[in-house]
């Protein structure tokens, strides 16, 4: 009588697989942190610009607005306040990412460049009804000066997102190296 033969793999075949599976996720864990670090950046950068918008469409429309950072968490939690000081948005604190504000200005080329004073530090953040830009804040702010948010990963020196608000309230976002000084 023929029995047939167990059709099964064996120890040593089963451990090559798992060793494999295991090299190929730890790949895959470290690109998914990295993902989810870009991720960050980019919602608290889209947010910013958001409440940006909104602040500024507000403005126009005559109910006033205005971005103020939080007491506590500064510019890494925000509110959009509309002229009765009512809270229109209020964002969640940025997880994981930091948020400066400098200021900054757009040189004959259309780039951005860096004015002598590079921390402005703005109590907050108006825009007038016609959608200009005015800032509440200490220091002295040409007419051809702006806002730069810059958002980058905290204790990491990934690419981050920098928003510059014009004098004229024109929002913009570009890439920028969070090694420098500017973004950090």
């Amino acid at each position: 009588m023929n029995f047939p033969k167990n059709k099964g793999i064996t120890f040593i075949e089963l451990l090559v697989s798992l060793s494999v599976l295991a090299i190929t996720a730890s790949f895959a864990v470290s690109s998914f942190s990295s993902y989810i670090k870009d991720r960050r950046i980019d919602e608290t950068s889209d947010h910013i610009r958001d409440s940006l918008k909104l602040a500024r469409s507000n403005a126009v429309m005559g109910d006033g607005g205005r971005l103020i950072p939080d007491a506590t968490n500064g510019w890494g939690q925000w509110e959009v306040q509309d002229q009765g000081n009512n809270i229109v948005y209020r964002s969640q604190p940025a997880s994981r990412t930091k948020v400066a504000v400098n200021r900054g200005t757009v040189d004959a080329n259309g780039e951005l460049s860096w004015a002598n004073i590079p921390i402005l530090n703005p109590e907050e953040i108006q825009f007038s009804a016609l959608g200009a830009l005015r800032i509440k804040s200490a220091a002295v702010v040409s007419p051809l000066a702006g806002v730069v948010f810059d958002v980058c990963s905290e204790g990491d020196d990934r690419p981050g997102k920098q928003i510059f608000v014009s004098q004229l309230g024109w929002i913009n976002t570009k890439t920028c190296d969070c090694t420098s000084e500017v973004c950090n």
